[in-house]
């Protein structure tokens, strides 16, 4: 996943439908994005050296370095809060959530580090009003996480048949 200084929309974006919640309670739906990994990576290119060779794979180069904290990987979905019908009548969609390695972002955009694997994690909390991230996990919370949306972020593409 590519990531920028200024903050580059997520590729896929995540979409989901919730179904069980109370239909007249109000939640605050929320993504984080935790690191799947206590390494940083390396993509190795091609293996035995050339292009007809075995495709080239990610391999672990050391421990990962200091994340950002948890208010800095999280994203609110901005028609948070609503209630528990709204939710379930409508898909549900990240497409305005950016990533960024900027760590002095003011644009409420993800922070990651290059290199290291990370994985979207939805949080749902049922709460009317919360005036900060602390306050708004004393709340009931559901949290979901999908191994198949897994990705290294990065700051160019790796391989070389994206650039070439």
């Amino acid at each position: 996943m590519i990531i920028t200084k200024s903050g580059r929309r997520m590729f896929p974006s995540v979409q989901i439908n919730v179904s069980g919640l109370e239909k007249r309670e109000n939640y605050y739906i929320l993504m984080e994005i935790a690191p799947a990994s206590d390494r940083r990576h390396k993509y190795c290119g091609y293996q035995n050296g050339g292009k007809n060779s075995n495709m080239g794979s990610w391999s672990f180069t050391g421990p990962t370095e200091t994340q950002q904290p948890f208010g800095y990987r999280i994203h609110k979905h901005p028609e948070s809060a609503a209630t528990g019908s709204h939710w379930m009548d409508n898909l549900i969609t990240f497409n305005v959530l950016k990533l960024t390695n900027n760590i002095n972002d003011s644009n409420n955009n993800v922070v990651l580090t290059s290199m290291h694997k990370y994985i979207p994690r939805i949080w749902i909390v049922r709460c009317f009003d919360a005036k900060n991230y602390n306050e708004l996990f004393t709340h009931p919370t559901a949290l979901f996480a999908f191994k198949e949306t897994e990705f290294i972020a990065v700051t160019a593409y790796q391989n070389e048949n994206i650039t070439s």
